[in-house]
């Protein structure tokens, strides 16, 4: 559907004025310099944000709006985003209760991260002295993953003191031996990977 529209237009009397002619605007209708009213934009809008753009321009073709999937998203991109109130709080239990899961709180978390932090310590910088007093820490805390990294821990004690304590380490080892492991299943075709 085409419109014709016909709107009254003024002349400017000012010789400086840049714009010599000064149509009458129909803001209600459509925007200035638009191709189509505001009534359309907003349904296109509304077809762009509920559906995208292929399945809106199948929606929009049956409505006989006709606009491509760029057109749509193009709306959509323009469009502002709606106001969200500053939080005061978040509610990670609600939904954790109505989901039966259970979250630390805000004291766990920093307990994990404290422990997390002092086992990296012990492990990079090598201090076999402390990891006991760790192991005591991170056992009786409140914090389960922890309390079964710890169970794990104390299975393998002594080749975590000798990890820590003794000079060298079989990580090469072990890391020629993966290599050598996905080299044998890449050949007997078990690999998913593609080279």
């Amino acid at each position: 559907m085409r419109w014709q529209v016909r709107v009254r237009k003024f002349v400017c009397g000012n010789p400086a004025c840049p714009r010599q002619i000064v149509t009458a605007r129909l803001l209600t209708v459509a925007a200035p310099w638009a191709r189509c009213t505001t009534r359309r934009m907003e349904c296109l809008c509304a077809l762009g944000l509920a559906l995208g753009g292929a399945a809106g321009t199948r929606l929009t073709l049956r409505l006989r709006l006709r606009a491509s999937r760029d057109t749509l998203l193009r709306l959509v991109r323009r469009l502002p985003l709606p106001a969200v109130p500053p939080l005061s709080a978040i509610g990670v239990d609600d939904w954790a209760h109505c989901k039966r899961h259970r979250y630390a709180q805000h004291r766990e978390i920093a307990i994990a991260i404290e422990l997390a932090q002092d086992f990296c310590a012990i492990v990079r910088i090598r201090q076999p002295d402390r990891f006991d007093s760790w192991l005591e820490r991170a056992t009786v805390s409140t914090v389960a993953p922890l309390q079964r990294f710890t169970t794990g821990l104390r299975a393998d004690y002594d080749a975590v003191k000798a990890g820590l304590t003794l000079d060298w380490s079989n990580g090469p080892v072990e890391g020629q031996i993966n290599r050598l492991k996905m080299l044998k299943r890449s050949m007997f075709g078990r690999a998913n990977s593609t080279f």
